[in-house]
């Protein structure tokens, strides 16, 4: 409506000169169809002396599925769109139906089938998806053009009824939502906008054109043609190319017991208009004073049934994403990536007590598991000692001890309480031993990744640290006379690494009595109880490649060499153990093809010329557990091995679907046990491959 006047023509006023707004959805659909399942089965008498008949055997069912869709752009940078799928089942009276079998029971049936088709039918299930979009309109304000960005909400609502012979027991209703940010930033349309860096990277772009000019002759340099030295370092800092972020929440709640039947939208048609429209919308807080299990009951809502088949279950998730490119030099390109996922699963059984004749909730279960990217490349390059002792397990074993003082510190200062010296282990505090979860998890962190501070963590608390990948591509333009030589050279380096929690559950001996966050219940080895236990914490740490060098000469063969490593590290809560895994792999390989070779022999009449490919590849992996138990001082290798393989192959087509290949292989395996022998096979010969093409 704004389009028009003048005022608003300035691009500051963007925002308000494009604004529009959409009366009427732009698309309504409406479907509907019929399923009609009928089996008759008869089994017949063979035996002419037995009168027995078997009565017919019949199954049927009629459904009708209507479908409903709605999508609506009120503005230009809102999406909206609601779609429902209601299932219903047709009353049918017993029996066989067949008009030719008994025309007075047909009829019968069809005046049935009428009478449920006018009154909807008895509806079995219902669904719909809610779907809400908006794209933030950064692009209409001139200093954050360079921004885009996504919001997104996704609801979903689902009733199940219960069998028609078991309604007692009641309906499952549930419902999910999802909510999700992404902001992303093109610094390249940033650095555009700022009138002396574009000039800067405009002026030495057109000083490289006119000297590759000037060394064909073409042109002429000039003086006024050189770039000021303070150019380049204005193009330079312009490295950051794009960026980045995410998050997402996913929710959902089921709910058994649920006596109703959907009338409009999911939501019942008597006067109790149940469940509420924020339920049947995704949301899962619908009142500011009870969860939804509490305001179920309060608005009558569940059937009074004691042996629920379901539990009542809520489901949480939360998904951290981050990425930054950056070219630092032309062709030499790095991106950092991070990431954080979290995911609980909690279920509850809602029965009814007939001996107190309340609903009554228990057995609370709760689940789930975390990780988080983590930088461990502090320890990286750290290797296990001629007795099997780790750098960082010694680490681990020290900080146990200094951890214990810190978090015995950081509770008496939370709660006023002082905590005695732990009788079984000295220098360590009662409710912080050596085996205290808060205690591991913090050693465990610091000991991997060399952190020199002595804070206590909580793990869910961890902020994504950044991985990266590198790729390099610009040698051959970094030294020129290189080009004479290689069509390319490219260098790769990538680096991974997560801290997770692999399984976590609810402990229902936790107790917090004061309400100030710290248990108040210790186990049998004088630990404080965490409200969630861990059974293992782990660390993958990955080098994928360390260094990868891919070459491509002009006239010799293509070659390239790369070197992985890798780590794995887990700590099992309940036996105190660590287990390490090292990795490492070298590898090669080179490849050559051979243009238009002729073979000295004739098949059908002539000799084939065809391109001899010649590949050979050689790796080595070098591999070894082990198993330390850090009170006891034992470092114990359980599995390991050094193996070797290499490949060469040498394939020729003879014709289009005729392959000939000489090959020779060879594998070695020398393991790190003495009860384990040194193995190798070795494999050569020629193979003969047939294509049959269609």
């Amino acid at each position: 409506p704004f389009a028009k006047f003048k005022i608003f023509s300035k691009r500051y006023l963007a925002f308000i000169r494009d604004f529009n707004f959409s009366l009427f959805p732009q698309q309504v659909t409406y479907t509907s169809s019929i399923e009609r399942f009928y089996l008759e089965r008869t089994l017949r008498n063979v035996y002419p002396e037995f009168i027995y008949t078997f009565p017919p055997y019949v199954e049927k069912n009629i459904v009708w599925i209507q479908a409903t869709g709605i999508k609506w752009n009120p503005f230009q940078s809102l999406t909206l769109s609601f779609n429902s799928t209601s299932r219903s089942q047709i009353s049918e009276i017993p029996g066989i139906t067949r008009k030719s079998y008994d025309p007075r029971k047909y009829r019968q049936w069809q005046d049935t089938v009428l009478n449920s088709f006018l009154k909807g039918g008895n509806k079995i299930n219902y669904t719909h998806n809610i779907n809400a979009s908006y794209n933030i309109p950064f692009s209409k304000f001139p200093f954050i053009d360079w921004l885009n960005g996504t919001a997104e909400y996704q609801g979903s609502y689902t009733w199940n009824r219960a069998p028609f012979f078991r309604d007692s027991i009641g309906n499952i209703i549930q419902n999910s939502n999802k909510k999700g940010l992404r902001i992303s930033a093109t610094f390249t349309k940033l650095y555009s906008s700022i009138p002396i860096l574009n000039k800067a990277v405009q002026k030495i772009n057109q000083y490289q054109q006119k000297k590759e000019r000037a060394k064909e002759g073409k042109d002429t340099i000039k003086k006024e043609d050189i770039p000021p030295w303070y150019y380049y370092i204005l193009k330079y800092v312009q490295f950051f190319k794009s960026a980045s972020v995410s998050y997402s929440v996913t929710e959902g709640t089921q709910l058994p017991l649920f006596y109703g039947i959907p009338s409009f939208a999911g939501i019942t048609g008597d006067e109790n208009k149940a469940p509420s429209p924020l339920f049947v919308i995704g949301w899962q807080k619908i009142s500011n004073r009870q969860d939804i299990p509490d305001y179920a009951i309060s608005h009558n809502w569940l059937v009074k049934y004691s042996y629920p088949t379901s539990p009542y279950s809520k489901t949480y998730s939360h998904n951290l994403n981050f990425d930054l490119n950056m070219e630092l030099l032309p062709s030499f390109n790095i991106k950092i990536t991070g990431n954080q996922q979290l995911s609980k699963n909690f279920s509850q059984v809602i029965r009814w007590d007939t001996n107190t004749d309340v609903f009554i909730k228990e057995s609370p279960v709760l689940s789930g598991n975390f990780s988080v990217s983590f930088l461990s490349i502090k320890s990286s390059f750290e290797s296990p000692g001629k007795d099997y002792s780790s750098p960082a397990v010694n680490r681990f074993t020290l900080l146990r001890e200094q951890f214990s003082r810190a978090w015995k510190e950081k509770y008496e200062s939370e709660t006023g309480n002082n905590l005695p010296p732990h009788p079984s282990f000295p220098g360590y505090y009662t409710g912080f031993s050596p085996l205290s979860q808060y205690v591991v998890v913090s050693a465990f962190t610091s000991a991997y990744s060399k952190s020199n501070k002595l804070n206590p963590i909580n793990p869910f608390d961890m902020f994504p640290m950044p991985n990266w990948s590198v790729n390099y591509t610009g040698i051959t333009t970094l030294l020129p006379f290189l080009k004479a030589y290689f069509v390319s050279i490219n260098i790769r380096h990538a680096y991974t690494s997560t801290f997770s929690i692999t399984q976590f559950t609810y402990d229902i001996r936790y107790k917090d009595v004061n309400g100030d966050g710290w248990s108040d219940s210790l186990d049998n080895s004088l630990n404080f109880i965490p409200q969630v236990q861990f059974q293992s914490i782990s660390l993958n740490e990955s080098f994928s490649p360390l260094i990868a060098i891919d070459i491509t000469p002009k006239k010799l063969p293509s070659f390239s060499i790369e070197h992985r490593k890798g780590r794995q590290v887990t700590y099992s809560f309940s036996n105190d153990q660590l287990t390490e895994t090292y990795r490492s792999e070298l590898s090669g390989s080179i490849s050559h093809t051979i243009k238009k070779v002729e073979l000295p022999i004739k098949i059908a009449g002539s000799k084939p010329v065809s391109d001899l490919v010649i590949r050979a590849n050689i790796s080595m992996n070098k591999s070894i557990t082990i198993v330390h138990r850090p009170l006891e001082g034992i470092h114990k290798p359980t599995l390991g091995q050094t193996s070797w393989n290499w490949r060469i192959y040498a394939d020729y087509n003879l014709s289009q679907s005729l392959r000939l290949r000489r090959f020779h292989e060879y594998a070695s395996n020398d393991p790190v046990l003495s009860t384990s022998f040194f193995t190798s096979t070795s494999k050569f010969g020629i193979s003969v491959q047939f294509t049959l093409n269609p």
